[in-house]
């Protein structure tokens, strides 16, 4: 199971970790509790999308009921994340509508995963304090043609 890069690296040695900056991020929001809901995760999904990091910013922001608390974007990938199935289903529901409701093409790849360890739909996520360490590693994945050969759902 995977969940922090220095995991990945460990599963993935033959990737050079400058081969993921472009697929990397720091993530930071003022949404009380969004951090927590992040670090007592344990089902994630992921949408990706055909519009910039710039695009689902400002979609997010115009749109109510969907905000830091549980999704984060980095480049044209989002990942919504949440403690319980029934709180998975209702946040990804409103991501899509609200990525629908913006005319947003996107492609909608709902990982569930009950263990906060496994692969977060593609990411792995690394706190710093009061900000997290995000990389898409699906992206290099997908870009590269390489096998995710660590995960396991």
């Amino acid at each position: 199971m995977i969940s922090t890069f220095k995991d990945f690296q460990a599963t993935h040695s033959e990737i050079f970790w400058l081969d993921l900056l472009p697929h990397t991020g720091v993530w930071t929001t003022n949404v009380e509790g969004a951090s927590e809901n992040l670090e007592n995760a344990n089902f994630f999904g992921r949408f990706d999308t055909l519009h910039t990091a710039e695009e689902i910013r400002e979609a997010i922001y115009f749109t109510p009921g969907v905000d830091h608390s549980f999704c984060l974007f980095l480049n044209n990938a989002i990942l919504v994340f949440s403690s319980t199935r029934e709180d998975h289903d209702r946040h990804m529901d409103q991501v899509q509508k609200m990525l629908w409701g913006q005319f947003m093409c996107h492609y909608r790849q709902k990982y569930v995963s009950f263990a906060p360890t496994s692969l977060r739909a593609g990411f792995t996520i690394d706190s710093l304090g009061d900000a997290f360490s995000v990389t898409d590693v699906g992206a290099f994945i997908n870009v590269n043609g390489r096998e995710d050969r660590g995960e396991g759902n």
